[in-house]
């Protein structure tokens, strides 16, 4: 099989599955030889996906509208993005299903401004290795912030919580912008550390 030029094969056989989940194995791996090991896209290491950035950023949103239409929770447990990705097109009308984003890692900028998380949303270990801002973005559910790293500037400005938000033991490297959040459950901060 053939994805925008790439040779996929070996159906199921991610090596990151053993530690993230199965949740990628209807994407076939990609060798990247005997000792890196085979990877669907999304836990392919930065710079070997084999795809261009654009193509990959649609990987994701068709991941995101194939868990939609089916009613499933998104799991991007472990995902790579490598590069600059905008959410802005999941606003109320077309929101985000119930999603998993632990321990993914986010090479470029995260924009989840205006997003719209209709349910549970889960941002544990999350690494943020550049700017993220989620600007009046909706928390319709719980959302999780257990161990999450921002390593530049992140935005959580007119951002509301409509149910409890958890941040604890996470790190804001370059400080966190909270102007006129809105907190309709609980709000439980532990230990968030600011440098």
């Amino acid at each position: 099989m053939s994805l925008f030029g790439v040779k996929w094969r070996d159906k199921s056989g991610c090596w990151a599955s053993k530690d993230y989940g199965s949740w990628c194995e209807h994407y076939e791996a990609i060798d990247l030889g005997k000792k890196k090991g085979q990877y669907c896209p999304f836990h392919a290491p930065q710079g070997s996906k084999g795809i261009s950035l654009t193509e990959f950023n649609e990987l994701v949103f068709k991941e995101i509208d194939r868990c939609r239409s089916e009613r499933k929770t998104l799991d991007f447990t472990g995902a790579i993005f490598e590069g600059d990705i905008s959410f802005a097109g999941y606003g109320k009308g077309n929101s985000f299903p119930p999603v998993k984003f632990d321990e993914a890692t986010f090479y470029g900028v995260a924009d989840f401004e205006e997003v719209f998380f209709s349910g549970d949303t889960s941002f544990e270990k999350t690494v943020f290795a550049y700017k993220a801002t989620f600007t009046r973005a909706v928390f319709e559910g719980k959302a999780y912030f257990f161990d999450a790293l921002f390593n530049e500037e992140v935005e959580f400005n007119q951002t509301e919580f409509l149910s409890d938000v958890y941040i604890s033991f996470g790190s804001f490297k370059k400080g966190a912008q909270m102007e006129d959040v809105a907190y309709r459950g609980k709000a439980m901060l532990k230990r968030p550390i600011v440098e």
